[in-house]
């Protein structure tokens, strides 16, 4: 199972409404997560990369965005060791193409080359 997949798994079996990019459409009419590969990068002298993602947590109003993000935590803290948290997370902010709020929270995982 591909690591995206496991994080996918987890966080839908928190109990939470996830989406991979392009398949939920509309407004935010009710708190969701959506996951998003972003890129990698590679040590020069071991065979290992570094993959990042990030998962949008879309709230149509802001106190949800930070009790949803609180969720995708802890359902990401599950399958730690394999998925880490960078800390990157940002401030929540409006977003006019949803009609929501959003909060990014960005991940990393190994993958052997």
């Amino acid at each position: 199972m591909k690591i995206i997949e496991l994080a996918y798994n987890a966080i839908k079996n928190a109990g939470v409404d996830v989406y991979f990019p392009g398949t939920h459409e509309g407004e935010c009419a009710f708190p969701y997560a959506v996951i998003k590969k972003l890129s990698s990068s590679q040590f020069s002298t071991y065979s290992t990369d570094i993959h990042y993602f990030e998962v949008l947590c879309c709230a149509p109003i802001v106190s949800d965005c930070y009790e949803l993000a609180e969720a995708v935590q802890t359902a990401l803290k599950t399958i730690y060791p394999t998925v880490k948290s960078t800390r990157n997370v940002s401030e929540p902010y409006y977003s006019e193409n949803i009609k929501g709020w959003m909060v990014q929270l960005e991940y990393k995982y190994y993958k052997k080359i």
